[in-house]
C-alpha cells in the first residue's frame, strides 16, 4: 500500500508519506527499485525544501530539479527516476498518488523558478555539491553501549532435540492448575 497525503495550493508545506511494502513485493525488482528511487527523490525534496527556508534557493531549486529527476519515470533500465509500473501490477494502485506526486514537485519548481527569476536572481548550480546532499540520518539520541555486570550464560531456547531420553537441554516448566 502506497498513501500520499498532501496539501495543495499556494501553501504546501508538509507531505506525509506512509509506505508498506509486503513480504512478495519485497522480493519483486520493480518494488526494490520503486522503493530506492521514491526514497532518493523524497529526501531531495525534503532537503530542497529546508534549503529554500533557508534562502538559499539557487541550490533549493537544483535539489528540488533534482528530485524530479528521481521522481521521473525511467526511459531504460538503468536510467535514474522510477520504473514504469504496468497495470497488471501489484503496485497499479499507487499510480495516481504517484502522478499528484510528479504534479506536486512540477508546481514547485515551477513556482521556484519564476521566484528566482524575477525576485532573488541567485545562480542555480549544475549539480548539488557532495557536502550539501544529507550523507546520513540525524541521530537522535546518544548512543548508550549496555552492558551486564557479570557473565551471564545463554539460555537454550527451542525444542529439546529427542535423542534418549530428554537430559540436558531447558524446557518449559509443566503447567499449574489453579483450583
Amino acid at each position: 500500500m502506497f498513501q500520499v497525503n498532501m496539501q495543495k495550493g499556494e501553501r504546501a508545506k508538509r507531505t506525509s508519506l506512509v509506505i508498506t511494502i509486503t513480504e512478495c513485493e519485497a522480493t519483486n525488482p520493480l518494488s526494490l527499485s520503486l522503493s530506492l528511487s521514491l526514497g532518493k527523490g523524497l529526501s531531495s525534496y525534503f532537503a530542497a525544501r529546508n534549503v529554500w527556508a533557508k534562502n538559499d534557493y539557487g541550490l533549493a531549486i537544483c535539489m528540488l530539479m533534482e528530485a524530479q529527476k528521481s521522481m521521473s519515470t525511467r526511459s531504460s533500465n538503468t536510467s535514474p527516476g522510477i520504473p514504469d509500473i504496468d497495470t497488471r501490477s501489484s503496485l497499479r494502485g499507487i499510480v495516481g498518488d504517484l502522478n499528484d506526486l510528479r504534479a506536486h514537485i512540477s508546481q514547485l519548481t515551477t513556482r521556484w523558478k519564476k521566484d528566482n527569476d524575477s525576485i532573488y536572481f541567485a545562480k542555480v548550480p549544475g549539480s548539488v555539491k557532495e557536502e550539501a546532499k544529507l550523507v546520513s540520518g540525524t541521530q537522535m539520541m546518544k548512543v548508550v553501549v549496555y552492558t551486564f555486570d557479570k557473565e551471564i550464560e545463554p539460555v537454550v531456547l527451542g525444542v529439546e532435540e529427542s535423542g534418549g531420553g530428554g537430559g540436558g537441554g531447558a524446557s518449559a516448566p509443566p503447567p499449574q492448575r489453579h483450583q
